[in-house]
């Protein structure tokens, strides 16, 4: 039931991250998906809760084969986790950066079409360029 869930929610929302409540590195990708509301539909990114110990967490796991959160997934591809995101949006092509890929997924303004995908990756390059390399507990 958890995964058949997990996989609805994946496949029907062009961007969905996966958080716990209290995580550091959970509210930073929120920042992030917050300073992009500007070339992003509404609606296109979902923030989904998942404690430890629950079926849903559970189900995340067996799908990333990781036991972390956040977990990025746009256009139904997994992009990682935190470290993984900040490494997409600070490495990639303009085929294939961060704006693209909302773009493709169906998660940018449609008026704006590659100027909002432009307009994502300075945004996001920014927000990220923000992000300490470490939380120091």
């Amino acid at each position: 039931m958890a995964q058949q869930q997990l996989d609805e929610t994946i496949r029907s929302t062009p961007a969905v991250v996966f958080t716990q409540p209290g995580c550091p590195y959970c509210a930073r990708v929120e920042l992030l998906f917050t300073a992009l509301d500007t070339c992003t539909k509404l609606g296109a990114a979902k923030f989904v809760s998942v404690p430890g110990g629950s079926e849903l967490r559970a189900a995340l796991r067996v799908k990333v084969s990781a036991t972390s959160v956040p977990q990025v997934f746009v256009g139904g591809q997994h992009l990682g986790g935190h470290d993984d995101l900040r490494q997409v949006i600070e490495s990639a092509s303009a085929a294939e950066s961060f704006g693209s890929k909302l773009d493709q997924a169906g998660a940018l303004v449609e008026a704006a079409g590659s100027t909002a995908a432009a307009a994502a990756d300075q945004t996001a390059t920014e927000e990220v360029q923000k992000w300490p390399q470490k939380i120091d507990w």
